[in-house]
């Protein structure tokens, strides 16, 4: 078992709003709850065993922190909460062109590692999730 600092630990959320939690590169999702009130998280990689374990403050003290994955890139990272800063953005204001809101969003984080097609796949899912907001036709 290995124990980690609590600034190793990052709360995030994820693409469908739910926590997540990063650890050295390693996205962890929330599994269940112990008998004694700990949390239990568990690898977003489905084949992957590790899991660890954490208190209410989300301090980290034990679990099995073997991963059989290479960890995730920082842009990486920073893509995920990118795109789901400003997809709730979008989702807050309905009539600002994603276009524009992407651009404000990139003026004000400085991020300098996203490629065309990255800002192509985050207009996507931005458009995706006003649809899937959107009533249908009677």
């Amino acid at each position: 078992m290995t124990s980690f600092k609590k600034k190793d630990a990052k709360a995030r959320h994820g693409e469908k709003g739910k926590d997540l939690l990063v650890i050295k590169g390693f996205k962890s999702r929330f599994q269940k709850i112990l008998a004694d009130s700990k949390e239990q998280w568990c690898c977003t990689i489905k084949k992957c065993k590790c899991y660890i374990k954490c208190n209410e403050n989300r301090e980290v003290f034990g679990g099995n922190v073997v991963h059989n994955h290479n960890a995730d890139s920082e842009a990486s990272l920073n893509r995920l909460v990118f795109n789901n800063s400003v997809k709730r953005k979008a989702m807050e204001d309905f009539c600002e062109r994603p276009r524009k809101l992407i651009q404000k969003e990139l003026l004000s984080q400085d991020l300098d590692t996203f490629t065309y097609k990255d800002i192509s796949n985050i207009s996507r899912s931005i458009h995706k999730a006003r649809f899937s907001q959107q009533l249908p036709f009677p």
